[in-house]
C-alpha cells in the first residue's frame, strides 16, 4: 500500500493484498481510495474496493445422502464502491455520511445436480445492494452526549442464468430496509455513567417480521481502574418483539434486565 499527495488537500490510497487458499489458489484483493480535505472541518472520500470470500470445506466436501461435492465451487467476490463525507461543523456537533454499492456476481445457492439425484453448492446467486449509512454526534456539555445514527438499504438479488436455486434468494436478501438508533449519555460525578438507547428496526419482508422499536437502558459504574459493573435493561417499551424467523417458530424478546462486569487488568 501507498499514498500520494495529488495536491495540497487531495490524497490518493492504493493497496493490494493477496490471499491464498487451497481450493481457489491466490485471490486479489485491491482498494483505491481518494481524499479531499474540502474546508478545514469537511472532508470528502469515495472508495473501490474488492472483498472475497474463499470457500469452506462445506461448500467444497460436504457429503451426505441428497448432498454431493463440488469441487468447482468459486469464491464468492463483493465489488464496492464508496461515497463518504465527515464534517467537525462546531467543536460539539460532527457527522459522517456514506453512500455504498455492493455488486455480488456469484454468490453461493443451493441447485440440484446435473443428473437430478442430489443436490449442490453453487455459484448461482447474484445482485446488488446498495443505500445510505450516517452518523451525527452532539456533545451538549462536558458531561451529556448524544449521537444518533440511520441506515437505509435496498437489496435486488436473482438466481443467474442457467441454475437453479432452491430458495436460497430468500435468505440472503431478507433484510430490514432501514435501522435507526439515538442514544443519550451522560457521566454522573466522576465513577458513574447512564446510556439511554431508541433503536427502530424496519420490517424485514421475505418472513414479514413487522418493524419495532425498543427502548434500552444502562447504568455504569467504574469500581476502580480496570473494572466496570453495569446494569442493563433492554426492551423497555413495553412490547414483545420478534427480530427474526418464519411465523409460528420465531423467538419473541421480552423485557430483560443483566449485570455486566468488565475487568481489564
Amino acid at each position: 500500500q501507498d499514498e500520494w499527495k495529488l495536491a495540497r488537500e487531495v490524497e490518493l490510497t492504493m493497496g493490494l493484498k493477496a490471499e491464498r487458499n487451497p481450493y481457489t489458489g491466490v485471490e486479489w484483493l485491491p482498494n483505491v481510495r481518494l481524499g479531499w480535505t474540502v474546508a478545514p472541518g469537511h472532508f470528502l472520500w469515495t472508495a473501490l474496493s474488492r472483498a472475497v470470500r474463499a470457500p469452506s470445506r462445506i461448500d467444497r466436501d460436504a457429503f451426505s445422502g441428497v448432498l454431493e461435492t463440488n469441487d468447482t465451487f468459486g469464491s464468492e467476490v463483493a465489488n464496492v464502491a464508496e461515497l463518504g463525507y465527515r464534517a467537525q461543523l462546531t467543536p460539539e456537533f460532527s457527522l459522517s455520511a456514506t453512500a455504498f454499492y455492493h455488486r455480488y456476481p456469484n454468490l453461493r445457492s443451493v441447485q440440484f445436480t446435473p443428473d437430478g439425484t442430489g443436490v449442490i453448492f453453487a455459484n448461482g446467486l447474484e445482485g446488488t445492494a446498495h443505500g445510505v449509512e450516517s452518523w451525527a454526534t452532539w456533545q451538549v456539555s462536558p458531561r451529556w452526549r448524544v449521537s444518533g445514527g440511520f441506515t437505509a438499504l435496498s437489496e435486488r438479488f436473482a438466481v443467474r442464468p442457467g441454475h437453479v436455486d432452491l430458495g436460497g434468494v430468500t435468505q440472503i436478501s431478507n433484510d430490514p430496509r432501514h435501522t435507526a438508533l439515538l442514544r443519550s449519555s451522560w457521566d454522573i460525578g466522576r465513577v458513574w455513567e447512564a446510556d439511554l438507547t431508541v433503536r427502530n428496526v424496519g420490517r424485514i419482508p421475505n418472513y414479514d417480521v413487522p418493524e419495532y422499536t425498543a427502548l434500552d437502558a444502562r447504568i455504569g459504574w467504574r469500581a476502580r481502574p480496570g473494572l466496570e459493573v453495569a446494569l442493563i435493561a433492554q426492551n423497555l417499551s413495553g412490547s414483545d418483539h420478534a427480530e427474526f424467523g418464519a411465523a409460528g417458530i420465531r423467538a419473541v424478546f421480552d423485557r430483560a434486565y443483566l449485570v455486566r462486569v468488565t475487568w481489564q487488568p
